[in-house]
């Protein structure tokens, strides 16, 4: 991420501090303290509205979107805690009679509070199955637009017209103006018309050719797009790598792999004729230009971004010498491995090493130490795509023999993150109540949490709350 995008939002949380500083001799410490985190809480969750707008000039300030997402995550925590404890502390400001508008300013804040905790537990908690995550996920504006009302109204130390004032303000309006944009976005932006030419599955990849119903979608090999396909139950908008160069007549391929319910079921369910609404193209995970050595690393799915790489590359004996280790099980990805020896044997500058996951040892660290040693190791530009596990493994031993960190090129890119304490509180589940037991409990409970009964739960709550 982008420092300048990281000491903006340190600079937007901590400067309330200073017109809160010129209040402490006149109100309790305790209660300031809690109203600057209220204040704090407030300005995050704005934050955290703008950068879900995927404007382009967000990647600017913040940095690539895929680094936007993962701060975008740890935003959100620190809005929590801030909330957490503005609810622990006394922030009690009475300045008139109980009733009216404080009152009510007070019942606003408390379900907030809740909406928003349940709802922040919910984003971390990766176990729950992804449809009901992002359905849920939608409210967390709602509960962020009362919070910003229960600011508005409730009694405070200060006045709206005050300075202080205005600035929060401002960043309540500037978040709610952000969340109205992303619930409209299909609306307000259209994306480019593109309809389902092909639809082929190969192994453990299935190919979405599109054509332009229109002006077709300005990407670059490498990048990936936000795609709608207008059919019943797939209207959920996911980001997928192109794996197909840009073409003159705008022709589009998606590569997809069933990771989940909603791929699973777009693999399916897609058939020629299906209109559809492209957005992008978005990242950069775009092939160096320096003329130093290359490494391209590809582990299963993460094939895709190289497929459009060497769908745009020429030959050129004289380029950049490249060594394209594609580690995969071959029975699963025989199309795919076809595709990328025929590109690649018009290619002299690119060097395949196959690994058959099925019969030879995963790819590993090692395998490129050994390979090509370690003074060529520092000086070549690694580009990787593939599972976490083995990025970090990678990184960590190419940092290890003193690899500038800017050599290394991948794309972090997931809708969804956790805090990495999903397994280890499943595990201890398990170990307490058994692991058939919670396979039966989760198979059973799980595919229930429609978002009908979300939101009776929900209403249930405010009722009770209410009270």
């Amino acid at each position: 991420m982008h420092l300048t995008g990281l000491f903006l939002i340190i600079a937007t949380a901590f400067a309330p501090i200073l017109w809160f500083v010129e209040l402490t001799g006149r109100f309790d410490t305790g209660a300031m303290i809690s109203q600057y985190l209220g204040c704090l809480a407030l300005i995050l969750m704005a934050l955290i509205q703008l950068q879900g707008t995927r404007f382009r000039w967000i990647e600017t300030v913040f940095g690539r979107l895929d680094r936007v997402y993962v701060l975008h995550k740890w935003t959100a925590v620190c809005a929590i805690l801030a909330v957490l404890l503005h609810d622990s502390l006394d922030a009690d400001f009475k300045k008139g009679p109980d009733g009216g508008w404080s009152d009510f300013a007070e019942q606003l804040g408390e379900w907030s509070y809740y909406g928003l905790l349940v709802l922040g537990i919910a984003s971390v908690i990766t176990l729950i199955p992804y449809r009901i995550w992002r359905w849920s996920h939608r409210f967390i504006g709602i509960f962020f637009g009362l919070g910003a009302v229960h600011y508005l109204l409730i009694d405070k130390p200060f006045a709206l017209t005050d300075p202080l004032g205005l600035y929060v303000t401002g960043f309540c309006l500037m978040g709610i103006l952000a969340y109205l944009f992303c619930v409209l976005r299909a609306w307000l932006i259209r994306g480019h018309a593109y309809q389902v030419a092909d639809v082929t599955q190969a192994g453990g990849l299935c190919y979405i050719s599109m054509r332009p119903k229109g002006k077709p979608l300005a990407h670059k090999a490498g990048q990936f797009a936000f795609l709608t396909l207008n059919a019943p139950g797939l209207t959920e908008t996911h980001p997928f790598t192109l794996s197909q160069a840009p073409s003159e007549d705008g022709a589009l391929r998606f590569s997809i792999a069933p990771l989940g319910d909603y791929t699973t079921d777009l693999i399916a369910r897609a058939k020629p004729g299906t209109d559809a609404q492209v957005t992008g193209g978005f990242g950069h995970f775009l092939q160096p230009s320096s003329q130093d050595p290359q490494i391209w690393v590809a582990a299963g799915a993460g094939v895709t971004p190289f497929l459009a790489w060497l769908d745009d590359m020429t030959p050129d004996p004289s380029g950049a010498s490249i060594d394209f280790y594609l580690s995969v099980q071959a029975s699963r990805f025989a199309t795919v491995l076809r595709d990328i020896q025929g590109l690649v044997a018009n290619l002299p500058q690119v060097t395949l090493h196959m690994i058959d996951t099925e019969t030879m040892p995963r790819f590993s660290f090692d395998h490129l130490l050994n390979a090509k040693g370690v003074e060529a190791l520092k000086i070549s530009r690694v580009a990787f795509c593939g599972p976490t596990g083995l990025r970090k493994a990678l990184q960590d031993g190419l940092e290890g023999i003193g690899q500038p960190s800017r050599f290394f090129l991948y794309e972090a890119f997931e809708m969804r993150t956790g805090l990495g304490l999903g397994r280890p509180l499943l595990d201890l589940t398990h170990r307490i109540c058994g692991q058939a037991v919670v396979e039966r409990f989760m198979a059973r409970h799980l595919p229930r949490l429609s978002p009908d009964i979300l939101m009776s739960w929900f209403s249930q709550q405010f009722q009770r709350f209410s009270r």
